[in-house]
């Protein structure tokens, strides 16, 4: 074990607070620094110390088996529930740079946004390996649990978990397969009308499940809808996820029936938040949709395991019990398109996930956002 100093020895400039931004808990996270053991904490021989800074990236190392190896978490990390017990750090936009280096954590895996690039940057400068992971679509984030798999030392379970993630799709690809495409419109919020656009992975799971989303074609991340443009678009499926599931139209749909969804009664909620924050659920999510959209092309009474099911009450990978509670989910976080370059990408596995499809993108909306609304911000 060794005292470090990064301050004395060159790691952090430490200029008055007036001639640089942020320097204030650059010189805290110094000081913290020169008075800490840094990597006095041996690695332990089953794996690295390991900080999670977004819900995403909790949920799946506890899907891999791996929830031990957590020695901090963001105070968004709420699944599965043994990830509440474990040390808060921050948010994930303003993660705590001293209590991160209290955990003396061997590597710090984050999921970028314009929010949180300074305090990412700040421990890289601090001399912590960061490893950054972004998913815009489900070829990126099977690349991503692959990483996050080979970081935390469970690379087999890695691949594993994606196989079986490919063979959800594929059963629910046979499913809707003949079925001719509707047309979905997918809200997650009401003032305004804010939709899944294009270029998210929201966009691709309605395509997966035999949908066409309208949104697409009012820009790309979370466009801001008028109403004139939900009318204009005439959607056969709504899918808002600000009603309990399966709940029907509720006041707000019902005052349009002239739209085809409320009127053929195809308007519906999504229970949890496996859609949009996508990640270890993600097969279930896809499945959850399809049975929207196509409700005829699945038997409740047979067909697949989860059929009847309500995704939010499913669990996609079963994984071993974890010290200080069992295994489960976690709520993954949406997030911008990424401002860092993409850590340890590694090649995909299967030759259809390499695909990305992304929509066009219009000024067609009042406002476009490239971020989901902010209650939905892990």
């Amino acid at each position: 074990m060794r005292r470090v100093d990064l301050a004395r020895r060159g790691r952090v400039r430490t200029r008055p607070a007036t001639h640089a931004p942020g320097a204030r808990w650059a010189q805290r996270a110094a000081s913290l620094l020169a008075l800490t053991w840094v990597g006095a904490a041996p690695v332990p021989a089953d794996g690295p110390r390991v900080i999670s800074l977004a819900p995403s990236v909790t949920e799946t190392i506890f899907a891999l088996g791996a929830g031990d190896r957590l020695v901090g978490v963001s105070a968004h990390c709420d699944y599965p529930p043994a990830a509440r017990t474990i040390t808060r750090v921050g948010t994930f936009v303003t993660p705590n740079i001293e209590r991160i280096i209290a955990t003396h954590p061997d590597v710090v895996i984050v999921v970028p946004s314009p929010g949180n690039q300074r305090p990412v940057e700040g421990l890289r400068d601090l001399g912590l390996r960061v490893v950054v992971v972004d998913a815009h679509s489900v070829a990126e984030l099977e690349a991503a649990i692959v990483t996050i798999g080979e970081t935390v030392g469970r690379p087999v379970e890695a691949r594993a978990l994606v196989a079986h993630i490919e063979a959800q799709f594929d059963a629910v690809r046979a499913r809707v397969a003949l079925a001719p495409p509707r047309r979905v419109l997918l809200l997650v919020g009401h003032s305004p009308l804010i939709a899944a656009g294009a270029g998210t992975v929201q966009d691709e799971l309605i395509r997966r499940a035999g949908g066409v989303n309208v949104a697409a074609s009012a820009g790309r991340g979370w466009p801001h809808l008028s109403i004139e443009f939900a009318i204009a678009a005439a959607p056969e499926v709504i899918i808002d996820t600000g009603m309990e599931a399966g709940g029907g139209s509720d006041t707000f749909w019902r005052a349009f029936p002239s739209l085809p969804a409320v009127r053929d009664g195809r308007v519906s909620g999504f229970a949890g938040d496996a859609l949009l924050r996508p990640g270890p659920r993600i097969g279930e999510a896809v499945e959850t949709l399809a049975r929207r959209i196509h409700p005829e092309r699945f038997d409740h009474a047979a067909g697949s395991p989860t059929a009847g099911v309500d995704v939010a009450e499913s669990t996609p990978f079963e994984t071993p019990p974890q010290k200080g509670g069992s295994s489960g989910r976690t709520d993954l976080c949406l997030l911008p398109r990424s401002i860092f370059p993409f850590v340890l990408r590694r090649p995909l596995l299967r030759s259809e996930a390499s695909r990305r499809v992304l929509g066009p993108s219009r000024s067609t909306t009042r406002s476009l956002s490239t971020r989901p609304p902010a209650a939905r911000v892990p």
